[in-house]
């Protein structure tokens, strides 16, 4: 768990800024991609490690938890805003990963993030105040929906990208076909 205390950090800071920002952080986080490899995610000696999902999950239950466990009104609204900026994190994975020519450990990759915000949100949504869930039901309607669209793009573009290798392997096949043919029809 050597780079969670960093993302707990950033998710700590919920309440200080943006979540649009915050997202952004934690995405640099995460790692590389296409568009980020090379930069370097975390300063120090954790330089360019990116933080695993296990990582990030440890960190967030901490981050959670500890506003659960308060008595302080704004800090357990907090939760809800940490989901909404967890889900905002997991979409984007899903859209980057959605990119023509995207590796499949991309694709899984997102399962893992995908099964780790929905673990987490059950253990919220069992946990949270009753006073508190109507925000968090409305958020997590809304997200869910962008969730959705980003799933589909992501599907989309795999099932497009699988068709294209099909097509391109049965026009080989038919080449190689006619090419045989057009060998034997000179021997004859």
């Amino acid at each position: 768990w050597k780079q969670a205390p960093v993302v707990l950090e950033k998710l700590d800071g919920i309440a200080k800024r943006p979540k649009a920002e915050l997202r952004e952080e934690l995405l640099a986080l995460i790692g590389p991609t296409p568009a980020t490899a090379g930069a370097t995610i975390v300063d120090g000696p954790l330089a360019s490690t990116p933080v695993g999902v296990e990582e990030f999950e440890y960190a967030l239950h901490v981050a959670v938890m500890t506003r659960l466990e308060s008595d302080d009104e704004a800090r357990i609204e907090e939760v809800a805003d940490l989901l909404d900026t967890v889900s905002g994190v997991v979409a984007e994975l899903f859209e980057r990963a959605a990119a023509p020519n995207m590796p499949p450990a991309e694709t899984e990759r997102c399962k893992a993030w995908w099964s780790m915000f929905m673990s987490v949100s059950e253990h919220v949504a069992l946990l949270l105040p009753v006073k508190s869930l109507d925000r968090l039901v409305s958020d997590f309607e809304r997200n869910l929906a962008q969730l959705r669209a980003a799933y589909l793009r992501l599907a989309h573009q795999r099932l497009a990208e699988f068709d294209a290798q099909r097509e391109a392997e049965a026009k080989a096949a038919a080449e190689a076909e006619k090419a045989e043919k057009a060998e034997k029809a000179e021997k004859a």
